[in-house]
């Protein structure tokens, strides 16, 4: 009996023995599937050295797979005593050995931790590697240094968060370098920094500066969401787009020289806290301002776009300064929103400049903004004109600001696109307009320039619009009679009663009709007329008032008495006047008032 006793008690143990060994063999191989043995620590290297998160993250990623060091409490046995402080620490030190080893082992594709703290600096500067970076969900307690790193993969922070500063100056990543989620209390310099991929940085938070400058980036930059403190991308190169989609910005943003592949996009309620600057920078394809705030100033000083330049619904608190901005499609600004003073001296738009069209709404400008065209150059222009009300309490309201400076400024049409539904209430038409609206229009600038009149002029006639480029040139005329010596101005009440400043010729001949008639009244009057013979005296009278021309040479002969002599040497030196003028008005004709 006692020795059956024993017997069981013997197998008893020795199954529980086992039992454990069986546990403990099940752990390592979950933990580390690979039979092959390849996840030594090396020739002099013992797992003594490390911590035990340390030595399962090492297992985890030699293997292949994510340490993720949340499972890492849930892996570990029962029973298995552990090293005290936090479980999901990892030191520099063995981030930096596991970077080395790593290097060496072609099967391996990344170097992928996620949710570890570092309570120390992290220092890989100078590292290079052929894997993937990737640190996740992790905590830095300090510093995340990473710059001149190089790795022929991908680096991803994501949804990491930093404490001190983040150093990625000059790093090389053959792919992509993913930021989604990630947050720094400091600031994070990813200067010189070279990419093959994309840089993305959705909803990142960082309450520090971030300074891209010189970076160059294969593909796109994209921050969606996001709040930063300021951003620098001076003389940056991306290949792709740059796309700020409901990012904001608390400081200032410097992206002056900045060379983009194709498209430019600040949209989806991106606010910019103060100034915006993006001077000299090269935009292959369009530049985009839609649903965007912008507290400070917006300066694009020669910026060159390939494509067009829209600002749609756009809040801009200050003056936005685009001189010599050179556009190779439409420039338009639309959309209501809120618009300061526009300074495009110099600009030059290869297409239309547009402040509305049958699509878009005119925009929204300020009090006191003045839209500055000084030199300028586009091919069309357009705005979009609308009309409420009754009877004499219409109110119609267009694109252009209440204050422009259109000196120098060069157009040679009204576009026609988006005009189909173009009616009297609601009409983005500009060659519909009458000359009351185009006079209006050039009133709006704050001193006179007769090159601005003339320029419309010119373009009202290209139209087939005589009518109104007369009645144009019509009002310049009278603006400079208004401000002209007394000398000139004599000129140009007789230039305007006799040729109508040579734009209407045909009224020499109202006039000397009317000095015909007078000639024969005053004979009538005088009685000469019936004592010379003349019981008419239309000849007569035509002959006196018209120098060059002679109906009869006894008319010359005859020798009048009274006042009639004195109203006739006036009449004669009257027809010479409206001579000089008719051949005055013939010589502007001929010289084209619209060129």
């Amino acid at each position: 009996m006692r020795t059956a006793s024993r017997l069981r008690a013997l197998t008893t143990l020795r199954g529980a023995l086992f039992s454990a060994i069986a546990a403990c063999c099940t752990f390592s191989l979950a933990a580390v599937p690979n039979p092959g043995g390849e996840c030594s620590f090396g020739p002099g290297v013992s797992s003594a050295k490390w911590r035990d998160q340390e030595v399962w993250a090492w297992k985890k990623i030699c293997s292949g797979h994510v340490a993720n060091l949340r499972d890492y409490e849930r892996d570990r046995p029962p029973g298995h005593a552990t090293t005290s402080g936090d479980q999901s620490s990892l030191s520099p030190a063995f981030l930096d050995w596991v970077i080395v080893t790593t290097s060496s082992r072609a099967s391996l594709k990344a170097v992928d931790i996620n949710g570890a703290r570092f309570e120390q600096t992290v220092d890989l500067s100078n590292a290079k590697l052929s894997k993937a970076l990737v640190l996740t969900q992790c905590q830095f307690d300090e510093d995340l240094i990473l710059s001149q790193l190089s790795t022929d993969n991908l680096i991803s922070v994501a949804s990491s968060h930093v404490t001190g500063t983040t150093d990625m100056r000059s790093v090389r990543a053959a792919s992509r370098i993913v930021m989604d989620n990630f947050s720094s209390d400091s600031n994070v310099k990813l200067t010189d920094a070279e990419i093959g991929g994309d840089l993305s940085l959705a909803n990142v938070n960082i309450h520090g500066a971030l300074g891209m400058g010189a970076i160059r980036v294969k593909k796109s930059i994209v921050l969606t969401g996001g709040r930063f403190s300021s951003l620098d991308l001076t003389d940056a190169q991306i290949n792709d787009e740059l796309a700020f989609h409901g990012a904001r910005v608390s400081g200032n943003v410097q992206l002056s020289g900045v060379e983009i592949g194709r498209d430019a996009f600040f949209d989806s309620g991106t606010a910019f806290s103060k100034n915006v600057v993006l001077n000299s920078a090269k935009i292959a394809g369009q530049l985009v301002f839609q649903d965007v705030s912008i507290g400070g100033m917006l300066s694009l000083e020669g910026v060159s776009v390939g494509g067009s330049l829209l600002m749609r619904n756009a809040r801009l608190a200050a003056q936005t300064t685009m001189p010599y901005v050179s556009v190779a499609g439409n420039l338009e600004i639309s959309s209501g929103g809120s618009y300061g003073s526009i300074d495009l001296t110099g600009a030059r738009v290869s297409q239309g400049l547009r402040l509305g069209s049958d699509r878009h709404e005119a925009p929204a400008w300020r009090n006191g903004a003045v839209l500055i065209l000084r030199n300028a150059v586009a091919r069309d222009i357009q705005d979009r004109r609308r009309c409420s009300g009754l009877g004499q309490h219409v109110l119609c309201t267009d694109g252009w600001p209440s204050i422009i400076d259109l000196s120098g400024f060069r157009y040679e049409n009204p576009s026609t696109l988006d005009v189909q539904n173009c009616t009297p209430e609601d009409c983005s038409d500009m060659s519909r307009r009458s000359s009351e609206w185009w006079l209006g229009w050039l009133a709006r600038q704050r001193h006179f320039d007769p090159q601005s009149y003339s320029q419309l002029s010119v373009m009202l006639h290209k139209i087939s619009m005589d009518d109104e480029a007369i009645d144009v040139l019509y009002a310049k005329k009278y603006i400079e009679r208004g401000s002209a010596n007394p000398v000139d101005k004599l000129f140009l009440v007789l230039y305007a009663l006799f040729v109508g400043y040579g734009l209407h010729i045909w009224y020499v001949l109202w006039w000397v009709v009317g000095f015909i008639l007078l000639g024969a009244l005053v004979l009538r009057l005088s009685g000469e007329g019936v004592k010379n013979g003349l019981p008419v005296g239309l000849a007569f009278s035509s002959d006196m008032l018209l120098p060059v021309i002679q109906l009869r040479e006894a008319h010359y002969q005859i020798d009048l008495r009274g006042w009639s002599r004195y109203y006739f040497y006036f009449h004669k030196v009257m027809g010479y006047v409206l001579g000089s003028f008719l051949l005055a008005g013939l010589a502007a004709l001929v010289t084209d008032p619209f060129r």
